[in-house]
This record gives structure tokens, C-alpha cells and sequence, in this order.
């Protein structure tokens, strides 16, 4: 019987689990953690599985027919036996989907446009499935009843061990470096990016960022910047000139599939966009709190500010919240943006001292946690200012993820005694 490994028992790891259960397919699962996060369920659901944690067992690897690596995983860095098998999650969902899917990735945006698609299908009549690398594992929308089409936000992680994708539609929303602790060089982040477009029958383009699709061979792209729709930005539900972006997209993307412009019309009015992204948290003696812990890279902290200065405050009323992990990231690109926009940098975690040294000494403070970042703003921030959480970092460094990260910060932002 062909013996699949999977490497991983995360989230991904674990729905790839169930799904090759559900196919009665043979499997074991390694993870190099000693307690991944799955293991315990992984356990109590497959008591007679094999499952190795800790060091690699090499014996496991060599048994293998076919390895299904998590996207958290580089394969270059794993004991993979020449002329195995190995690809991702999204390859085997490809392979047993039956219903029309839509891809969306980009280095920021791609939650939010996800999100937004998949409302505008909803609102139209479509029974629809969404997920990937947001929310529900794709394997996992498999195991539930088929819907008329699937909308998956996909990770350049993902996209690297897929090859039998063939989106309806398919796009890249934006692209500038991040991962660069995983990846080569930029290059490669964005090679994998543009594997999205293999095999799609409708390509929607980013016309202001040529340089993502200008060398791939596609027919009849569809530029969502030339998108028009009788909707101002002042009418939609998500603020930012970021957001109309995203909205652009989502409209051309809904166009492909036949939706209707006043059920795309109406959607745009109503969606008021995702937790941990740009999201307001409060407005206290005149104070504006966002909490924009999804921004886990440069690109889109720059998006971030762009989009609330100055529709929503002026320049040089801005506080910024910033730092954590920085995956190798230059942080060059914040200078500029920050001696225009922004009033003063509260700096935390690993990548503060890397920040700081681009800064002149008087605009930026460190703050040793969450709770003091907030405290320090609150003295800073004079009414008609705005205090904006947008790491451009990722979180590990103190949290379990953006979502813890972002949950505290509003936490700490909505205690009355900080507010006072």
C-alpha cells in the first residue's frame, strides 16, 4: 500500500491527518517539536498511528512513498530522501477537488480580499467554501459538503509544493519582500508567488506592479485597478486607501464569476473587514486606537499607514506600534514614512534595537511588553492623534501568534484605568 508521511502536526499537519483517514490511505506523521501543538488530539483520534516527535527519524522518511510537508516546514532543511515524492497540502487538495476554485495570494491583502470574495459569492447565491491559509485547513473544506466553488487564500509556502492547481480565477494582489529568512533571495519569494497563475483561466493582474506578471505567458489579464464601480471610498465599509485596493480586487475577481455589480455594490457597503487588520478598537477623549496585528511585514505596515493618513488623521498624529520577529526583513523602507506621517515609535521585542537604528533618537521609545507599549502611547497621544499597532514583524517572539498579539494589545487598550 502506497505510505504517505506527513511532516508536521500543526493545524495543517493535523487536517492532512483526518483527510487521509477519511480516504483510508496509509500514513505516519513526524514532527521535530517534542509536543506539537495537534499532538494530544492526533492521539486520542489515531491511538494505533505512528507518530515520532523530537529528532527526525530518518527510518520513517526512508519508507515513504509520497511526504506531504506542512508550509511552516522549509523542505530544503529536511532529511528528504532523493526521488521522494513530496508536496504540500494545497497539491493534495487539488487533486480531489471537484468544485471550480478561486486562488488568491499576495505579500498583504490576500485575508481581507479572501474574506471579501467570499461574502460577494455568498450574497449572490453561491454555496462557497473558504479557507487555506485562512481559517479552515483546505483538506478540511473537503470533508464538508461540496459547495458550488471553493475561494482559498494560499501562502507562498503553499504555492512551492503545489503543481496541479487550476484556479477559475487567480491573482497576485501585491508583492514586496518578506520571508526572507526562508527564502533565497526575493527571487525566489516571488517565484512562488507566481505559481498561482499556472493553469488559472481568468488572471487578475495588479496593473501598478507589472513586474510580477510582465514575464509570465498569460491570456487576456484582467487589470482590477481599471475596476469601476459606482462606490466611493467614503461608502465603503473598510476604511484605507489600502482597502480600496483590496476591494478593487475582490470586484474583479466577483466580475470573473458572473456576480452582479449591485450585489458587489452592496457587499463593499456592508463588510466592515478582519479582526487584527486595521481594525478599530476605540475612541477615547479623542484618541483613535487600530489594531493592525496581521501586519507581520514591511509592506504592510507601509499599507497600513498609507491607508489611515491622512483619510482618516493627519500627518504627524500617528504613534506606531512596532516590532517583534523580523524574518530577515530590511527595515529601511519604514524611514521615509515614518519622518513624514508619524509623531513618535514605541518599539518592542526582538527586532527594536533593529529598528532603532534607523531612527533619530527622539522619535522612538522601547517598551519592554505589550502593556507598557500601550501605557507609553496613552502619555504620548494628545487628542486628535492615533495610536496604531502594526508590528511589521511577526509575533513569536512573545506571543503565540498575530491574533494573541493583537487580542492583548486591544485588551490593554480598552482598560479603563489606561484610558483615563
Amino acid at each position: 500500500m502506497h505510505h504517505y508521511l506527513v511532516i508536521g502536526l500543526g493545524k495543517t499537519g493535523f487536517s492532512v491527518a483526518c483527510f487521509l483517514s477519511k480516504q483510508g490511505l496509509d500514513f505516519s506523521v513526524v514532527d521535530n517539536r517534542d509536543n506539537p501543538p495537534c499532538l494530544k488530539e492526533f492521539q486520542t483520534i489515531f491511538p494505533d498511528k505512528t507518530v515520532k516527535t523530537g529528532a527526525w527519524d530518518i527510518a520513517l522518511f526512508q519508507k515513504a512513498d509520497s511526504i506531504i510537508v506542512s508550509p511552516g516546514l522549509d523542505p530544503a532543511a529536511l532529511p528528504i530522501p532523493p526521488g521522494k515524492a513530496l508536496f504540500g497540502d494545497i497539491e493534495l487538495f487539488a487533486r480531489f477537488a471537484k468544485a471550480p476554485v478561486v486562488a488568491i495570494t499576495g505579500t498583504n491583502g490576500k485575508s481581507t480580499v479572501t474574506t471579501l470574495l467570499g461574502l460577494m459569492l455568498e450574497k449572490a447565491g453561491f454555496r462557497v467554501g473558504v479557507g487555506g491559509n485562512l481559517g479552515t485547513p483546505a483538506l478540511d473544506l473537503l470533508t464538508m459538503p461540496e459547495p458550488d466553488i471553493y475561494v482559498l487564500e494560499l501562502s507562498s509556502y503553499q504555492l512551492g509544493t503545489t503543481a496541479s492547481l487550476h484556479p477559475r480565477v487567480a491573482v497576485v494582489l501585491n508583492f514586496s519582500p518578506d520571508h526572507q529568512d526562508r527564502y533565497h533571495d526575493v527571487d525566489d519569494y516571488l517565484r512562488d508567488k507566481q505559481k498561482i497563475y499556472n493553469h488559472c483561466e481568468h488572471a487578475v493582474i495588479n496593473g501598478r506592479e507589472p513586474f510580477i506578471w510582465e514575464s509570465l505567458s498569460l491570456k487576456n489579464p484582467i487589470d482590477f485597478q481599471q475596476t469601476l464601480l459606482p462606490v466611493t471610498e467614503q461608502e465603503m465599509g473598510i476604511v484605507g486607501s489600502h482597502n480600496v485596493e483590496n476591494a478593487k480586487a475582490a470586484t474583479a475577481m466577483a466580475r470573473c464569476l458572473r456576480v452582479d455589480d449591485t450585489v458587489i455594490a452592496k457587499t463593499l457597503k456592508t463588510f466592515t473587514g478582519l479582526s487584527h487588520r486595521c481594525q478599530w478598537v476605540a475612541d477615547k477623549q479623542g484618541i483613535k486606537w487600530f489594531n493592525d496585528s496581521k501586519g507581520t511585514n514591511v509592506g504592510a505596515t507601509l499599507a497600513a499607514i498609507h491607508g489611515l493618513v491622512p483619510a482618516v488623521v493627519a500627518p504627524g498624529t500617528l504613534i506606531l506600534i512596532a516590532g517583534g520577529v523580523s524574518k530577515g526583513q530590511d527595515f529601511s523602507p519604514l524611514v521615509s514614512i515614518i519622518h513624514q506621517y508619524v509623531k513618535h515609535v514605541i518599539l518592542i521585542g526582538e527586532a527594536a534595537p533593529m529598528i532603532a537604528a534607523l531612527l533619530p533618537p527622539e522619535r522612538y521609545a522601547h517598551a519592554f511588553s505589550m502593556e507598557n507599549a500601550v501605557n507609553l502611547a496613552r502619555e504620548l497621544a494628545r487628542s486628535g492623534d492615533c495610536v496604531l499597532l502594526s508590528p511589521a514583524c511577526a509575533s513569536f517572539d512573545q506571543f503565540r501568534d498575530y491574533q494573541h498579539r493583537g487580542d492583548v494589545f486591544m485588551h490593554c487598550v480598552r482598560q479603563e484605568r489606561m484610558l483615563q
